[in-house]
C-alpha cells in the first residue's frame, strides 16, 4: 500500500511506490542569527506515466511546445519557469505544503521518463514573489490625491498606518519657518506597503506586532531619487490636437476683408480656426482648446506647439486683367504665420513665426519661408496656384492661464500684390486674392514638464524609491525587529510573524523524551558555534550633510550598535545592515521644532536639495510649536502653531522609543533626556547575548518522529528531554518512508535578565560598563583652516568657533566667541557672534551680533549689526519678535497716469505689494490672500495738496483714493505719502 501522496496543482500524481522525500525544517540558523529559513527538500525522483506526462505537458518531448500565458502556472499548461503549488501527505497526515520546481527530465536507458523535482516551503514562495517585484510595482492608486495645502493638513489626522502623511522634513528647499506646498512631500506608511505586498503576492499574515501602534506609525518618506511626475493621462489632459475640417479663406481686397486691425502688433491679423478636436488622432480631454482657436495653459511649465498648414492662393488681377510674373520679380511676403502667447495687452508676444511668400518664376525662396509657388505663365482672374504645405514648431514656458493661438498676420490686407508694371512704370499692377487654408491643417500643443506642481495629482507609488526590491524591504523590516516567521498550519498562504520574544509565548510543551534515540550519537556544543566575533547592527551609510558630518566626526554610522562575543577563537564581523539610512534630528535656533533635515551643503556653505537613500521614520502625529510657521500655497498663506512630527524618536525632547539600533555618540540639538529603548536593546539584545553566552548550549541528536509529529510541528513550541527544556532550531532530512531516526538540532539558552524599557534618563554623557548611556563624544575639527571647539558642528572654511555649546555652523569666515550658546549659522559668511544666545543666521553676509543679546533671527540680510534682543531681520528689515501682527510700511509716489511707486520701509507680510493705477485718483495694491477680514488695519497720511483715503477691498486688495482740496479725484497727490498696513494674527 502506497502511503505517500503528492499533489501538484491539486492533482494527485502517479506513484509506483512510496517515494523517499528528505525534508528539512528550519526557523532560524543559530550560527547566523540575522537569517531566516524555510522548509525544503532534497531532489526527489517522480516516475513518468501517462497522467504525469500530461500534467508536465509532455515536456520530455523536445518538439513539444508549451501553451502557457501569464504569470501563474498551469494557465493552461505546465510551465517549468513558474512555481507550481504542491502538497505531500503520508498516511493522510500533511507533511509539506508549498511549491514545487521541476529541475530535470531524465530519459533512462530503458526509455522511461523520470522527473527530478524539489519542494520549497511557502516562505520561499512569498520571498520569490517579493524578489521579483519592486516597491514601485505596488498599486497605491487608491491613495492618489491632489497636491494641495488642505490635503497636506488633512493627512495629519487620517487613520494611522493607512496610505500617506505629510510630515515636516527639511529638504533644503526653503527656510525652517516657511514651507511651500511644493516643499513638503508625502511619506507612505510602511504597513500600507507591507499589506499591499502580501495582498499582491496572494498571501496574508497574522501578527500582533505588525498591527501594533508602533509599526503602524512607521513611514517611508520621499527620498527625491526620482521626481514625482504626472501620469500620462494628466499630461494628455493638459495637451491637445485639433484639425481644420473646413476651408478657411482670408481675403486680400480693396473693399471688405476677413482680416481685423491688429492694434498691438500693427497691420492686420486673422486667427486660424481648427474645428475638430475629437476625431482621432485629435484629442482634448481637458478642454484646454476653446473657441476653435485658443489654447489655455492649465498650469505653468514648458510646452511644445506645432501648426501644420496646407495652403494655396487665388489671384484676381484688377489692372490689367491678366499679368505675368517676371524672372526679376522678388519673392513677395504676403503674411506671417505666427504662434502667439496672450497674457495681457502689454505682455502678448510672438513666440514663433515664419513668412508666407509668393515666389515668382526664377526665385525658389529658402527653407525659412512658407513658400506658395506661382505659375510661370500669365495669371488670369480667379487663377489658383497649386497647393503647398509647411509647418511651424516652437517650445515656450507658459504661466498658468496663458493663452496661445495661431495667427495669419499681414502688414497689408488690401492687396495681394501691388507693384509697377515693368512695361509701363506709371501703371501699377494691383492684384486682389485669397489665402486659402485647407482642411487637414492642424494645431497641437503638449505639456513638456511632467514634474508635479501644486494642484496636480500625486501618484503615491512614485513617492517610493525606485529600484528597491520588495524582498530587500521585507528583509530589513525583519532585521529591524528580529521577526520570526512560520507558516500557519491551517493556511499555507498565511505567515505568522512576531518579534522573537513574543513569537515563543504562544507555543505548547512537547515531551520528546521517549523519541530520543540514545543508540545514535548526540552532541552538546557550547554556543561558540557562532560564526563571527563581532555583530554590528546598523542602518546604511548615506551622504547627506548630517549623516556625513556624524561619520566624519565619530567614524561610525549614526545610531549603530556593536556586540562583541567573548570568545578567543572567533574572528570576523557580520554586518546586519538595513537598506534604510539613518535620519538625524536637528534643531534650528529661532524656533522649537526639532525635525529631520536631509540636504547637502556645498563648499561655500550653501544648502541644497539632494537625493537620499531610502529612509524609515516614526510618525508621532501633530505637535504644537510656540513659533508659528508659514504654510504657503498659491492661494494664500496659513500660519500654523502645529506641525506633523516624524523622526527616529517618538518625541525629540522626551523620547521613549528610538528606532535606531544604538544610542548616538552625538546629536544635533540640546536636550536633557534620552532613551535606550532602541532596536538593539528591545528586539536583539536578549537573543544575541543569550546565544553567545558560555552557558548556552546547542544539542544535536536523533529522534524517532512520525508523520503526525511533522503535521503538528510548530517552532513556537518548547520541547522537553534530558530533563531540560529546549527550543527546536532544525530538523534535518526527515524521511518518513525510510522510518529512520531524524537528526534534530535544539538550543538551550541561558536565562539572562531581560532588557527593561526605561522612561528616559538624564543625558550627562560618558560611558557606563563600556556602553554609551547618552549622546556624547568629543569632536575635533581642524580641517579647512577651521578652529573648532569640542562639541560644535562645523562645515566650511576659515571658521573660528570657540564654543561647542549647541553651536552649528555651515559657512565660511565665521567667528563664534567662547561664551556663546545655541548658535545656528547656515549658508552664510563673514559672521561674528559674540557672547550671545539663541541666535539663528541664515543666507546672510557681514552680520555682527553683540554681547548679551538673545533670541535673534537674521535671514537674507547683509551688513547688519545686532545690538538688541528679541528682534528679527528679514531682507534687512527689522521687526520685534513680540509684535503679534505683520505689517507693511511704505512711501507712495505717483505722477501723471503712472502706477504708484512704493518705497518700502518695513515689510513682514509674505511678499511685497503690487501697486497699479485703476483710474484717475484710484490705485490698487494687491497681495493674494494676505489681508484677513476683521484683522487688517490701514493708516495713511494726508498731504498739503488734498486728501488720501484707503480701505481693505477684499482678502487680496487694498484700495487708495486721492482727491484735491475741492474733493475731485486727482492724480499726482501721492508725494512720498506714508501708508502702513497691519494684519493681526
Amino acid at each position: 500500500m502506497i502511503l505517500t501522496k503528492i499533489y501538484i496543482n491539486n492533482e494527485q500524481i502517479d506513484l509506483k511506490e512510496d517515494v523517499s522525500i528528505p525534508l528539512n525544517f528550519n526557523i532560524a540558523d543559530i550560527r547566523e542569527p540575522e537569517k531566516r529559513s524555510t522548509t525544503w527538500s532534497k531532489t526527489v525522483i517522480l516516475p513518468g506515466s501517462t497522467f504525469n506526462n500530461e500534467l508536465f505537458s509532455n515536456i520530455w518531448n523536445v518538439n513539444a511546445v508549451i501553451n502557457s500565458t501569464g504569470t501563474t502556472n498551469f494557465t493552461p499548461n505546465f510551465n517549468p519557469n513558474l512555481k507550481a503549488q504542491a502538497e505531500i501527505t503520508y498516511n493522510e497526515a500533511t507533511q509539506f505544503k508549498g511549491i514545487c520546481q521541476l529541475l530535470n527530465v531524465n530519459v533512462t536507458d530503458k526509455y522511461e521518463i523520470e522527473y527530478e523535482v524539489a519542494f520549497f516551503g511557502e516562505l520561499q514562495n512569498v520571498y520569490q514573489f517579493f524578489n521579483n517585484s519592486y516597491l514601485r510595482d505596488i498599486d497605491l492608486s487608491e491613495y492618489n490625491h491632489t497636491y494641495t495645502l488642505n490635503n497636506q493638513y488633512l493627512s495629519w489626522y487620517k487613520p494611522i498606518g493607512q496610505g500617506y502623511v505629510y510630515s515636516m522634513i527639511d529638504y533644503g528647499k526653503g527656510i525652517n519657518n516657511q514651507f511651500k506646498v511644493s516643499d513638503i512631500y508625502p511619506s507612505v506608511y510602511a504597513k500600507t506597503i507591507l499589506d499591499k505586498m502580501f495582498s499582491e503576492a496572494g498571501f496574508s499574515y497574522q501578527s500582533n506586532f505588525l498591527n501594533s501602534d508602533l509599526f503602524k506609525r512607521l513611514i517611508i518618506p520621499y527620498n527625491g531619487q526620482s521626481q514625482l511626475t504626472l501620469s500620462n493621462d494628466a499630461i494628455e489632459n493638459r495637451s491637445f490636437r485639433a484639425t481644420k475640417n473646413t476651408l478657411q479663406t482670408l481675403e486680400y481686397a480693396s473693399t471688405g476683408t476677413t482680416f481685423y486691425s491688429d492694434l498691438e502688433f500693427g497691420g492686420a491679423s486673422a486667427e486660424i480656426t481648427y474645428e475638430d478636436e475629437v476625431t482621432e488622432p485629435n484629442f482634448d480631454p481637458g478642454n484646454v482648446f476653446t473657441f476653435n482657436t485658443l489654447f489655455k495653459a492649465s498650469r505653468s511649465g514648458n510646452y511644445s506647439f506645432k501648426t501644420f498648414l496646407k495652403c494655396y492662393v487665388t489671384y484676381y488681377p484688377l489692372n490689367p486683367a491678366t499679368f505675368n510674373f517676371y524672372s526679376y520679380d522678388a519673392p513677395k511676403t504676403i503674411a506671417n504665420l505666427e504662434i502667439r502667447r496672450i497674457r495681457s495687452f502689454a505682455n502678448d508676444i510672438i513666440i514663433a513665426n515664419v513668412p508666407i511668400t509668393i515666389v515668382p518664376f526664377g526665385n525658389n525662396g529658402n527653407s525659412n519661408q512658407f513658400n506658395l509657388f506661382s505659375k510661370t505663365t500669365a495669371i488670369n482672374d480667379n487663377d489658383t496656384t497649386f497647393t503647398n504645405e509647411g509647418s511651424l514648431e516652437t517650445q515656450v514656458y507658459l504661466n498658468a492661464n496663458d493663452i496661445v493661438e495661431c495667427v495669419i498676420h499681414t502688414s497689408d490686407s488690401v492687396y495681394l500684390l501691388n507693384r509697377p508694371d515693368p512695361n509701363d512704370p506709371l501703371n501699377n499692377i494691383e492684384v486682389e486674392g485669397d489665402l486659402n487654408i485647407l482642411s487637414d491643417s492642424y494645431f497641437t500643443g503638449k505639456l513638456l514638464d511632467s514634474t508635479i506642481q501644486e494642484g496636480d495629482t500625486v501618484i503615491l507609488s512614485d513617492v517610493l524609491p525606485d529600484k528597491i526590491k520588495q524582498s530587500d524591504f521585507f528583509n530589513s523590516i525583519i532585521k529591524m525587529f528580529n521577526l520570526f516567521i512560520e507558516i500557519d498550519k491551517s493556511d499555507a498562504k498565511k505567515l505568522i510573524i512576531e518579534p522573537r520574544p513574543s513569537f515563543y509565548t504562544s507555543g505548547v510543551t512537547n515531551d520528546w523524551s521517549q523519541k530520543l534515540d540514545y543508540s545514535k550519537e548526540t552532541k552538546i556544543i557550547p554556543m561558540g558555534e557562532l560564526n563571527n566575533k563581532v555583530y554590528k547592527y546598523t542602518y546604511k551609510e548615506d551622504n547627506d550633510f548630517f549623516n556625513n558630518k556624524y561619520k566624519q566626526q565619530t567614524g561610525e554610522i549614526y545610531g549603530e550598535q556593536k556586540y562583541e562575543v567573548l570568545n578567543d577563537f572567533l574572528k570576523g564581523e557580520v554586518n546586519n545592515e538595513l537598506i534604510f539610512s539613518p535620519t538625524p534630528l536637528v534643531d534650528t535656533i529661532g524656533h522649537d521644532r526639532i525635525i529631520p533635515k536631509i540636504y547637502s551643503v556645498n563648499t561655500n556653505g550653501q544648502i541644497g536639495y539632494t537625493a537620499s537613500n531610502i529612509r524609515i521614520l516614526y510618525y508621532a502625529g501633530v505637535k504644537t510649536t510656540n513659533y508659528q510657521w508659514s504654510h504657503i500655497a498659491t492661494s494664500g498663506t496659513t500660519q500654523r502653531s502645529i506641525y506633523a512630527y516624524a523622526g527616529h524618536l517618538d518625541d525629540p525632547l522626551n523620547p521613549t522609543i528610538d528606532i535606531n539600533y544604538g544610542i548616538p555618540r552625538q546629536i544635533f540639538y540640546t536636550l536633557n533626556r534620552w532613551t535606550s529603548n532602541n532596536l538593539y536593546n528591545t528586539y536583539w539584545k536578549d537573543y544575541i547575548e543569550q546565544i553567545a553566552d558560555k552557558d548556552s548550549k546547542l544539542f544535536t541528536g536523533y529522534f524517532l518522529i512520525n508523520e503526525f509529529d511533522i503535521q503538528d510541528l510548530d517552532f513556537r513550541d518548547t520541547f522537553f528531554f534530558e530533563n531540560e527544556y529546549w527550543r527546536l532550531n532544525k530538523i534535518i532530512d526527515y524521511d518518513r518512508v525510510n522510518n529512520q531516526p531524524t537528526k534534530c538540532e535544539f538550543i538551550k539558552l541561558k536565562t539572562l535578565p531581560p532588557f527593561v524599557a526605561d522612561e528616559g534618563f538624564d543625558t550627562f554623557g560618558g560611558l557606563e560598563d563600556g556602553n554609551i548611556n547618552a549622546p556624547t563624544g568629543k569632536i575635533i575639527n581642524n580641517y579647512n583652516n577651521n578652529n573648532v571647539a569640542d562639541g560644535a558642528i562645523v562645515s566650511g572654511f576659515n571658521n573660528n568657533v570657540q564654543s561647542g555649546n549647541g553651536v552649528l555652523v555651515i559657512g565660511n569666515d565665521i567667528m563664534i566667541s567662547p561664551n556663546a550658546r545655541n548658535i545656528n549659522v547656515t549658508a552664510s559668511s563673514g559672521i561674528s557672534v559674540f557672547d550671545s544666545s539663541n541666535v539663528s543666521i541664515t543666507s546672510s553676509t557681514g552680520v555682527t551680533v553683540f554681547d548679551g543679546v538673545s533670541n535673534v533671527s537674521v535671514t537674507n540680510s547683509s551688513g547688519i549689526t545686532v545690538t538688541e534682543s528679541n528682534v528679527t531681520y528679514n531682507n534687512g528689515i527689522k521687526t520685534l519678535n513680540s509684535v503679534n501682527y505683520k505689517k507693511y510700511v511704505a512711501l507712495l509716489y505717483q505722477t501723471g497716469t503712472n502706477d504708484p511707486t512704493a518705497y518700502v520701509l518695513e515689510n513682514t507680510l509674505s511678499s511685497g505689494i503690487t501697486w497699479v493705477r485703476n483710474t484717475t485718483g484710484e490705485y490698487e495694491g494687491t497681495l493674494t490672500g494676505e489681508f484677513t477680514i476683521y484683522k487688517t488695519a490701514i493708516f495713511c497720511n494726508n498731504t498739503n495738496y488734498g486728501e488720501i483715503m484707503a480701505y481693505r477691498k477684499n482678502a487680496n486688495t487694498i484700495n487708495v483714493y486721492t482727491q484735491d482740496s475741492s474733493g475731485t479725484p486727482t492724480d499726482g497727490q501721492l508725494n512720498y505719502s506714508t501708508i502702513e498696513i497691519r494684519v493681526y494674527s
